[in-house]
Formats: C-alpha cells, sequence, structure tokens
C-alpha cells in the first residue's frame, strides 16, 4: 500500500502543498530546480510574466525528457544488437570447442598409430638383425646392345673319355715306345721286315 507525504514546496513566491509517494527532499529539490528554471526565462525573456515562464519551462522539461527517451530506446537497440553478437559469438565459440575437440581426438589416434607403427618397425628390424646374412646374388650385368646371346660353339670331335684299362693299355704302348727308342733303328728294320714277309704269304697263300 502506498504511502502519500504531504509536501510544501515554494515556487516564485508562491506556496504548494502536494501529496506525493516520492520522498519529500527529492521534491523539494525538484521545487528549487523549477523555481531557478522559471526566474531565468522571466529575466530573459522582459514582458514574460509567471505563466508565460511556466510554459516555457514545461516545453524544455519535455522537449528533455523526449530525447532522453529517444536516447534509452537507442542504447537499449545497441544493447539488443550487442546482446545477439555476443549470443552468435557464444555459438561459434561453442562450434570452435567442438573442432578443438574433435581434432584433439584425431591427434591422439595418430600418435597412438605413430606409436604401433614405431613398435612394428623395431620389431622388424631386430627379426632382420637376428637371421643370418644371405649372399648378394650377382645379377647379370645389362648390355647396352640388347639382350645376351648364348656363344656358339664350333664343331668339335667328341672325345670319348679313355676308359681306366685303355689308359693303362696306352701307357703301355709309350713305353715299348720308348725302349724302341731305346734299341735303335735295329729293333724298327726287324719289325718291318716281319711285317713284309707276313704281307707276302698272304700274297701266295692264293696260288697253290
Amino acid at each position: 500500500m502506498s504511502i502519500e507525504n504531504k509536501v510544501k514546496v515554494r515556487v516564485c513566491g508562491i506556496e504548494y502543498s502536494l501529496l506525493t509517494d516520492d520522498d519529500p527532499q527529492y521534491i523539494q529539490q525538484l521545487a528549487e530546480r523549477l523555481d531557478r528554471e522559471i526566474t531565468a526565462i522571466m529575466r530573459s525573456s522582459h514582458g514574460y510574466g509567471i505563466h508565460n515562464a511556466s510554459v516555457v519551462c514545461a516545453l524544455n522539461a519535455l522537449d528533455e525528457a523526449k530525447k532522453s527517451d529517444e536516447s534509452i530506446d537507442n542504447i537499449r537497440g545497441q544493447i539488443k544488437t550487442y546482446v545477439a553478437e555476443i549470443g552468435k559469438m557464444r555459438a561459434s565459440k561453442e562450434k570452435f570447442a567442438e573442432k578443438v575437440k574433435e581434432l584433439e581426438a584425431r591427434v591422439a589416434e595418430l600418435e597412438k598409430e605413430n606409436g604401433e607403427l614405431k613398435a612394428k618397425s623395431a620389431a622388424v628390424s631386430l627379426d632382420k638383425k637376428d637371421e643370418p646374412a644371405k649372399p648378394e646374388e650377382k645379377k647379370p650385368e645389362d648390355k647396352k646392345d640388347g639382350p645376351a646371346k648364348p656363344e656358339e660353339k664350333k664343331d668339335e670331335p667328341v672325345k670319348p673319355e679313355a676308359k681306366p684299362e685303355e689308359k693303362k693299355d696306352e701307357k703301355k704302348d709309350k713305353e715299348e715306345v720308348a725302349e724302341a727308342g731305346k734299341d735303335g733303328e735295329k729293333s724298327v728294320s726287324s719289325r718291318s721286315e716281319t711285317t713284309f714277309e707276313k704281307k707276302e704269304g698272304a700274297e701266295k697263300l692264293p696260288q697253290k
């Protein structure tokens, strides 16, 4: 329930009794300000009485109030704009935060995969060290002119390999030839005469 305060004020020498819910001291301050403004208008404008000065003072007060309301509306509009921008910034900030979390999770996965790959490569290198070294296979050298052609072998008579018995007979023959050389021409001539006699006897046999 509102409490009405009875306040007496004096404006331009005239006393007024007012009933108000506001603080009496506040009302006294307003009355003092109104008295100063009306007095200033009456002094600046010659011929203005208290009535005309009061009207001009009321118009000035309304003008100030209206301009104040307009400035307040502008401030309210600016505040709404700032609030909307802040909301957008918060939304973008939340999106950026989610994106950062996704990137951090991806980085953690990549680090894990990298660690696993390093462990596998280390294990493979240890296995290679334990294995014995294999001799390097020599690769055929590539010739510039083209693919290597097999060398053509000349037709040579194939010599049959001598058996061990035949080798022994050859050795004996060589020894006999050497002994025949030592004996000289006599042994050679005797052999030739015997062979010649055999040939003559073979020619004479059919004539009986």
